[in-house]
């Protein structure tokens, strides 16, 4: 028969035996928790960095949009100054003479383009971002930007062309664009001007789907931020105990 000290052999190697079992099951448990607590994590960085990245694009393509206004209203200065044309052109008084004052006002309206040109260069990025993140539907959000670019683009040989000596007379078409005063920028609640209107029109289509996006892009985020800090306390308590 075993010995009292072969039972009490027996029992203490049966402690350490569950002692040991239970360890490793208590590691099993943490490791778990811990796996399961850094995909959660994961997962709100993946989200939160997506909703940054659509706020960011939602932003730059607003101030591209409104860089193309403030382009518009720069070609669009009804005031030429000296200053804008060649000098090789001017006269004693500092403005070109009738012989060269279509060439001069077209090296003018030339000079402005440029910052219109660069601006739309930006939009046309950034609103090709746009339709990569969100759909094919900003493909037509900027087509009445494009109008009011080209009609003014018009607008300005209009100009030039009248001009020049033995102008043409103008074609309806040049005559509805100077009655809407595509050329000059006066004032958007003036009768005389309505071409701005319609410019602000076209960068109201930006707004109306911008704006929102921005307000509940902002509002996911601080939700988000919300439950990651949450989630952080949590497993901190987790941890001490």
């Amino acid at each position: 028969m075993p010995t009292w000290l072969e039972h009490l052999s027996a029992s203490l190697k049966a402690g350490w035996d569950f002692i040991g079992s239970s360890s490793g099951q208590i590691t099993a448990v943490a490791a778990a928790a811990a796996a399961f607590f850094a995909y959660r994590g994961l997962r709100s960085w993946q989200h939160q960095m997506k909703g940054t990245a659509e706020y960011r694009l939602a932003k730059e393509l607003m101030k591209a949009v409104y860089r193309v206004r403030e382009g518009f209203m720069h070609v669009r200065n009804p005031a030429i100054f000296s200053y804008e044309y060649p000098q090789e052109m001017l006269d004693t008084w500092g403005y070109p003479s009738s012989a060269l004052q279509a060439e001069a006002t077209e090296y003018v309206y030339n000079n402005r383009w440029k910052r219109l040109h660069e601006a739309f260069v930006t939009l046309e990025e950034k609103n090709l971002d746009a339709q990569v993140e969100w759909g094919s539907q900003y493909s037509e959000v900027i087509k009445p930007l494009r109008k009011c670019r080209v009609e003014l683009q018009l607008a300005i040989r209009d100009i030039v062309d009248g001009l020049k000596p033995n102008a043409k007379p103008s074609t309806e078409a040049a005559k509805e664009r100077d009655a809407k005063s595509v050329i000059y920028h006066i004032d958007p609640d003036s009768p005389d001007d309505r071409f701005t209107p319609e410019i602000e029109e076209a960068v109201r289509q930006f707004e109306n789907r911008l704006r929102p996006k921005n307000r509940h892009v902002a509002l996911v985020l601080s939700h988000t931020a919300d439950r990651s800090h949450s989630r952080t306390q949590g497993g901190d308590s987790c941890t001490r105990i």
